[in-house]
């Protein structure tokens, strides 16, 4: 009878072992398939919360700070830098082209040169096509105001040249933020969005009939929506690999000073024609893919600086960026960045 009893409570110890066993190989399971999730999306599923995984931490980006222990505070300020910067930048830009001339050979080589260069590197070493279509509108855009001059620095707003041209690249970075941000958006944002959207549209059609005719006030109102547009993508370009809260700031602050801007530039035809000097309108939206650029080569450095001869020239773009790490080809085949998990 004894022995009968010890035989069935041995039979029910190993059906027990073999459940915990089995739990142990689902949940190994389930840890294995989190961690590529969040290696290749920095996104973690809501099923998989409650799994447990050591993380390797490490900053996103050369630009992602922490001074107050609020993780909103931090970011908002971390976009305020990245903007100081493409602000900075696009300033000391101006600068130079209005000391050697506008329309000087420097000047060109300035303006075109670098972002040329920098398209190709992003091209070459495989990155989102989201950085590379936005590089490619930058200087579509540039040369919309090459070859439809409306805006000149002694004449003010040209009536007699075409601005429709101009304004479907605008709708076009339109699109592109669209894009960038859809899946992130709650429904309000995509609301917002789509309206965002048909404005910049209309736009281009105002844009073509009441450029130089009688309902010349109502484009100057409507154009709004592609000064704003050309803002947002100022901020795209500038926030390449930066996490999404930090861009999500970055585009607030942008929008609004866009804003201003588009109100300052009515204000006067005098402040018109000085930024026209300066080539502004061709340098504004090149200028933060620069700031985007070195941001995304320095989060790759950190990712494995080992694969880097010279960290100068990886970031300037000089040493190829390795493609035989796997980390390399999820790091660069997103947008933002992706969060490095301990394998």
């Amino acid at each position: 009878m004894v022995s009968k009893s010890a035989a069935k409570n041995q039979k029910k110890l190993t059906k027990d072992n073999q459940s915990h066993n089995d739990t142990d190989a689902l949940k190994a399971a389930m840890q294995k398939q989190s961690r590529l999730q969040r290696r290749v999306s920095g996104f973690m599923p809501s099923q998989m919360d409650n799994v447990e995984e050591p993380l390797k931490k490490r900053r996103n980006s050369h630009m992602e700070i922490s001074l107050f222990g609020s993780e909103s505070v931090d970011r908002a300020i971390s976009a305020a830098m990245l903007l100081l910067q493409g602000s900075l930048l696009l300033g000391a830009h101006m600068f130079l082209v209005y000391v050697m001339g506008s329309w000087s050979i420097g000047s060109y080589l300035l303006i075109y040169s670098p972002i040329i260069f920098m398209t190709g590197v992003l091209i070459r070493d495989g990155y989102s096509h989201v950085i590379i279509i936005s590089a490619l509108i930058s200087i579509l855009h540039g040369c919309m105001h090459l070859n439809y001059p409306f805006l000149d620095e002694h004449l003010g707003v040209v009536r007699e040249v075409d601005v429709w041209q101009d304004q479907c690249v605008h709708a076009s970075q339109a699109v592109l933020f669209t894009y960038v941000w859809w899946e992130k958006l709650p429904k309000i944002g995509k609301i917002m969005a789509v309206i965002f959207l048909l404005g910049n549209a209309s736009n281009c059609v105002v844009g073509y009939f009441c450029w130089n005719s009688w309902c010349y006030e109502l484009y100057v109102w409507v154009s709004m929506f592609p000064a704003i547009a050309g803002g947002l993508h100022f901020a795209v370009a500038a926030m390449l690999k930066c996490p999404p809260g930090v861009g999500k700031w970055l585009c607030v602050f942008q929008g609004v000073q866009t804003v201003f801007f588009f109100i300052f530039f009515k204000s006067s035809e005098d402040v018109l024609k000085f930024f026209a000097g300066t080539r502004f309108f061709e340098i504004y939206n090149i200028c933060p893919h620069y700031i985007g650029f070195i941001n995304a080569r320095l989060d790759l450095y950190w990712a494995s600086p080992q694969d880097c001869k010279s960290p100068m020239a990886h970031v300037l773009g000089l040493e190829r960026t390795p493609r035989n790490k796997h980390v390399q080809s999820v790091e660069l085949s997103s947008f933002f960045p992706a969060e490095a998990v301990k394998a």
